[in-house]
């Protein structure tokens, strides 16, 4: 079986930036900032990818959106 991961964008990795998520507005667009991802969290579960460069993640039990742009996408195997 295999699912979705986003991890930090190789080139920001050593960068100690860390990626942000935040609120939609009603526009769809990410309002504002409201937390950084903490690089322990990678690989982190993507739920679903929008058309507008927005992503979904599930960090711990809640479901956060971030720009896309700063992630790379992967898909990982899990388990048989």
């Amino acid at each position: 079986m295999s699912e979705l991961v986003a991890v930090v964008r190789e080139d920001l990795k050593y960068d100690n930036t860390e990626a942000s998520y935040g609120s939609i507005d009603s526009w769809g667009c990410i309002e504002s900032s409201t937390g950084t991802i903490p690089n322990s969290a990678y690989p982190i579960k993507v739920l679903h990818q929008d058309d507008n460069g927005l992503v979904y993640l599930l960090l711990d039990d809640d479901v956060v959106v971030a720009q896309s742009i700063d992630f790379d996408i992967v898909l990982e195997k899990r388990g048989k």
